[in-house]
């Protein structure tokens, strides 16, 4: 009931039948249906002022002012589209180089309009998570090229594998380290 009170307000009364409460709502309807005509008549009023002030002023400018005024709306018009066709180019750019150096189009396209628009964080989040995908993606490809090793090669039991994969981490050859990690494991597995 308060929705109804504060609905209606002043036309409100305790215990309405719904015909009241109709009634009411029509009549408040109804008022604010005027108040919203009475706006719109303010309003084309205004806007009809408005413009046959714009055509006086347009009619007592003398046409080298009217032709100075023309220039300077298109000059403004044509930098607009110079600075929009410079930004388009400096996106095209910088996604041709991203797609260059293996990001995938929508992640190049992503970062190039990121750099234009001055937000690094995204580029950089891009970047984290291309590089890690890179990462496995070589970590996988090594391990898929690293030969198996003969069966029954002899001396390849005495290697201390651990102590191999910590000397090439230790290094920085992850190739290395990824090679005798597989070795140790296929050891392990006897495969």
């Amino acid at each position: 009931m308060e929705f109804l009170k504060t609905l209606l307000g002043d036309a409100y009364k305790d215990g309405m039948t719904l015909d009241e409460i109709s009634t009411a709502l029509e009549g408040i309807h109804t008022q604010r249906e005027a108040e919203n005509n009475k706006l719109k008549n303010q309003l084309q009023k205004a806007n009809s002022e408005a413009a046959g002030y714009k055509k006086q002023l347009r009619e007592k400018m003398s046409e080298a002012e009217q032709s100075e005024a023309d220039r300077k709306a298109e000059f403004e018009r044509i930098s607009n589209e110079l600075a929009e066709l410079k930004r388009g180019k400096e996106i095209a750019d910088y996604t041709a180089q991203f797609t260059a150096i293996g990001y995938d189009a929508k992640t190049a396209q992503e970062n190039a309009d990121a750099i234009v628009n001055g937000d690094y964080a995204k580029v950089i989040q891009n970047q984290s998570i291309w590089m890690e995908q890179q990462k496995k993606e070589i970590e996988k490809n090594l391990m898929l090229r690293t030969p198996k090793p003969a069966a029954g090669g002899g001396s390849s039991g005495n290697l201390d594998y651990a102590k191999k994969i910590e000397e090439a981490q230790a290094s920085g050859n992850t190739a290395e380290a990824v090679y005798y990690t597989r070795l140790q494991q296929q050891t392990a597995t006897g495969t």
